[in-house]
């Protein structure tokens, strides 16, 4: 609740821009992605919808996907952070 109070605090702009980010069509599709990718997500995430993980991890090419069990949207960075950051530097090389 607090840092929704916070988001407002300057006015209404910088959430309304955010909104339409996440409304507005991204400029390409999922399967045009030629990049590896690392999807990470906790199954108790409530931030965002564990759909949208697994719609990522269906459609792009090159995906490799982490659901955790029983993290969070932010607990999963906090417990598995060296696992997330180890396995970006292995897709980075």
């Amino acid at each position: 609740m607090q840092t929704t109070l916070e988001s407002f605090r300057q006015g209404t702009n910088g959430p309304t821009q955010e909104a339409g980010l996440y409304a507005s069509p991204w400029g390409f599709e999922l399967e045009e992605i030629a990049t590896p990718v690392s999807i990470w997500q906790g199954l108790l995430d409530v931030n965002v919808p564990l759909s949208n993980g697994r719609l990522y991890a269906q459609k792009i090419p090159n995906a490799t996907a982490h659901f955790i069990d029983g993290e969070g949207h932010l607990s999963l960075l906090f417990n598995h952070g060296e696992a997330v950051l180890a396995d970006l530097l292995q897709i980075d090389s």
